[in-house]
């Protein structure tokens, strides 16, 4: 069963029985996936170097990242697309914060050093490009995080096809700071701040 494939990239902390429950699940819910390059290079050269599995604050985030993998489509999560790869990346995230972190915060905590992103169609910079969040849980679109909670993820970045193939990946971590806006006074999270840097080896997506 394709479905598998997903959940098995988590197999190292989902148990058996919590793996059949989300096949299921996944059965019946419906998914979607829904500044300089020279720059870039510069910013992560100088961040602090994390190894896989290791944990990584960046506030409002603790971070664990573990595994990358690459496929041409993933069932469940993001349908083929013609001149399109993926990128998938397994994450264990805590909001160690007091508060709530929305959807949007989240996705923006993960940047992916690639060539030839591409978002809602279009070719985006690596700073710009968001991941679709899904939850391990029930391979559903991540919500708010909430406080002292966690959560076990899949990052998922979309490439141009005719980009080669790295053999390994960077994924760098984004903290964020709570404060009120100079614009309309409200609270939220501002300052993305570039944390630590994490280099993972790029693996095919598991067949079934």
């Amino acid at each position: 069963m394709q479905v598998r494939r997903f959940f098995g990239l988590f197999g190292g902390v989902l148990d058996r029985s919590t793996v059949g429950v989300l096949v299921l699940a996944v059965l019946f819910a419906g998914t979607g996936a829904a500044g300089g390059w020279s720059g870039a290079e510069a910013q992560e050269n100088a961040l602090v170097s994390a190894e896989p599995g290791a944990a990584v604050t960046a506030d409002p985030l603790t971070v664990t990242i573990k595994k990358a993998y690459v496929a041409d489509a993933i069932p469940s999560l993001a349908p083929a697309r013609p001149g399109s790869r993926f990128v998938l990346v397994t994450v264990t995230v805590e909001d160690t914060s007091p508060r709530p972190v929305d959807a949007r915060t989240s996705a923006a905590s993960f940047q992916v050093a690639l060539p030839g992103l591409r978002q809602f169609g279009r070719p985006v910079s690596p700073e710009a490009a968001r991941p679709d969040v899904v939850r391990a849980l029930d391979a559903t679109p991540l919500g708010a995080l909430q406080p002292g909670v966690v959560q076990n993820l899949a990052l998922v970045w979309e490439q141009d096809a005719a980009q080669e193939v790295p053999q390994q990946v960077s994924i760098v971590v984004v903290g964020h700071t709570w404060r009120v806006s100079a614009l309309d006074g409200s609270r939220q999270w501002f300052d993305p701040t570039p944390a630590a840097t994490v280099e993972l080896p790029l693996a095919p997506l598991p067949a079934v």
